[in-house]
């Protein structure tokens, strides 16, 4: 009889409804977070020779790198953020997996 009381509190106690809600939060996370973060990141990306090398002297100046960067900036935020939160959705999903 113990294990239908524990049968009947997953089925309709809060374990299973924080367990939905996590989940569904973790995947609206990816699909409305990190994947369009990766994609507008990647339509803003500049890293064409040209980019990086304006006058096209073959060599690279502090200002030239400067500005390469500064032009690259939003990809280089805009994939840092949608890294670190995959990261973070990853390792909580994995963490989970870990502690049942």
């Amino acid at each position: 009889e113990g294990g239908w009381d524990v049968f009947k509190f997953s089925l309709d106690g809060r374990m299973v409804t924080e367990r939905w809600v996590r989940n569904g939060l973790q995947i609206g996370s990816l699909l409305f977070v990190v994947v369009p973060g990766f994609v507008n990141g990647w339509h803003h990306r500049r890293l064409k020779d040209q980019d990086a090398d304006p006058n096209e002297d073959g060599e690279l100046s502090t200002y030239e790198i400067m500005i390469f960067i500064y032009k690259n900036l939003y990809f280089i935020l805009s994939w840092g953020f949608s890294g670190t939160l995959f990261g973070a959705i990853l390792a909580s999903a994995m963490g989970d997996r870990v502690l049942e």
